[in-house]
């Protein structure tokens, strides 16, 4: 797929890092402000860029004429090679569209930019890039990145929410106008914040989720549940339902399906036990599993 060079126009690179130049409008007094925004961070290579997406300064613009900060828009691709997932994508919140494309589109454009990003990303890892990080691709709203990356998620979470809030403050005295769009669009925040997709996101559940259904078979799978007692219980059964959810929001119903038969097994197994759980499934005798 070819890159699009509105895009990658005045981009400069850091091995596989790479960011854009862009001129923005100040919100607050109007003046063009030169920001960088970063459109591809390797999290091993760039780790004072990781840092700063958790402490949710990587997007800050200051307005040399007036003072004002604010967070600047754009796409980003997250290259985790040490983590799982490897790749998180975090959309832009509003796609910027070409003149000739109506805004009905603006999902589609937002996938080109992905893809492109993923191209670019897989040109310059070469030969270690594997096909399964796509598959295994994370969508993240920006917003959450640093909750999601938490070492303590809850505590950033609520973090989070005061920085909004104090953000707001600040907004509403300095443009009125541009604070009540934004409290628009906080209940959305607030309710994607304390959702059950949201916790999944943050769960440390989740990794432990997504080794157990990416065994290779049953039998394997039966195994890694002998192993992670932590999956037979409603907590990991929640956790993957959340998840399941999301799938169904995304519209990847054969995801959903996948995760469906998983979650109906990891019930069984809390109502009769992993080994005849298992049994029952393969369609064995429960003494034939070790």
């Amino acid at each position: 797929m070819p890159h699009s060079r509105r895009l990658f126009k005045g981009d400069f690179l850091m091995a596989h890092s790479l960011a854009q130049n862009r001129s923005v409008a100040c919100p607050n007094c109007e003046q063009m402000v030169e920001a960088e925004i970063w459109l591809v961070i390797d999290a091993v290579e760039r780790p004072d860029l990781l840092a700063d997406i958790r402490n949710g300064t990587l997007r800050i613009m200051v307005c040399s004429q007036c003072g004002f900060s604010g967070e600047v828009d754009g796409p980003l691709l997250l290259y985790r090679p040490e983590d799982d997932p490897v790749l998180i994508f975090c959309p832009p919140a509003t796609v910027l569209l070409p003149d000739d494309k109506p805004e009905e589109e603006a999902e589609e454009v937002a996938v080109e930019q992905m893809e492109e990003l993923l191209d670019y990303l897989a040109e310059k890892v070469g030969p270690v890039w594997q096909k399964r990080w796509i598959e295994e691709l994370a969508l993240i709203p920006f917003l959450m990145l640093p909750v999601t990356l938490s070492d303590d998620p809850e505590a950033a979470a609520r973090a989070l929410t005061e920085q909004i809030m104090a953000g707001l403050e600040k907004l509403r005295e300095e443009n009125p106008e541009a604070y009540e769009e934004a409290v628009g669009t906080l209940g959305e925040f607030e309710e994607m914040l304390g959702s059950d997709v949201m916790a999944a996101l943050v769960s440390p559940l989740t990794s432990v989720l997504d080794e157990f259904v990416s065994c290779g078979s049953w039998e394997e799978s039966y195994e890694f549940v002998k192993a992670h007692p932590e999956l037979v219980g409603e907590e990991a059964e929640d956790v993957l339902d959340a998840i399941i959810e999301s799938a169904y929001m995304m519209e990847d119903d054969e995801t959903a399906d996948f995760l469906e038969e998983h979650l109906f097994l990891l019930e069984r197994c809390r109502e009769i036990g992993v080994q005849k759980a298992f049994a029952e499934k393969i369609g064995i005798p429960p003494d034939e599993l070790a």
